[in-house]
């Protein structure tokens, strides 16, 4: 009986999980609807500029289903930072100055140092990657600076989903610390 774990032990872990599922699946609904009527919305303006857009096409298509996907990925790491800072408040504005001010900061840093780290660093960061994954990729490619890091869509999500994963540990991990 001494090996059972408490209580709220026991549930805040998949309390924790399963909030992170309902948000992430109804944000990207919300998401996909909204990007979607946006773009049935705007293809047919498109002509009129000289523009020829077939919304089926997997270089138009994918990117849109990216962008639902990159919403709801953000929205989960704000809700893990929210759960280990202990405010929700608190955890979308660190997501925010984590995706808009940091980024920024780089890109001061870089143009006053010349500095690539300041750029790859940048790459790395959940908004930068993750933005690969609604990135329009032609099929003629502009050529990579060397030593400069540069993700395909696919990279992108992987590193996006790699920092949403990361943060959850941390937050269950720092769950279960303060529960004990």
């Amino acid at each position: 009986a001494g090996d059972a774990a408490p209580p709220a032990l026991a549930t805040r872990t998949p309390a924790l999980v399963a909030k992170a599922l309902v948000f992430g699946v109804t944000t990207f609904v919300v998401a996909l609807v909204a990007v979607a009527a946006t773009a049935l919305i705007t293809a047919p303006l498109f002509p009129n500029v000289g523009v020829h857009v077939d919304i089926l096409d997997s270089r138009i298509l994918l990117p849109l289903l990216g962008d639902a996907g990159y919403l709801a990925l953000l929205g989960m790491l704000s809700l893990a930072i929210g759960a280990i800072i202990r405010s929700s408040a608190g955890g979308i504005a660190a997501a925010l100055g984590l995706v808009l001010v940091v980024p920024i900061v780089l890109t001061i840093v870089y143009a006053a140092t010349q500095q690539m780290w300041a750029r790859n660093v940048d790459a790395l960061l959940p908004g930068s990657a993750g933005g690969r994954r609604y990135a329009y990729v032609p099929s003629h490619a502009a050529p990579v600076t060397k030593g400069l890091i540069t993700l395909d869509p696919t990279q992108g999500t992987l590193v996006l989903v790699a920092w949403v994963v990361v943060i959850f540990v941390v937050a269950a991990v720092l769950l279960k610390r303060r529960d004990a």
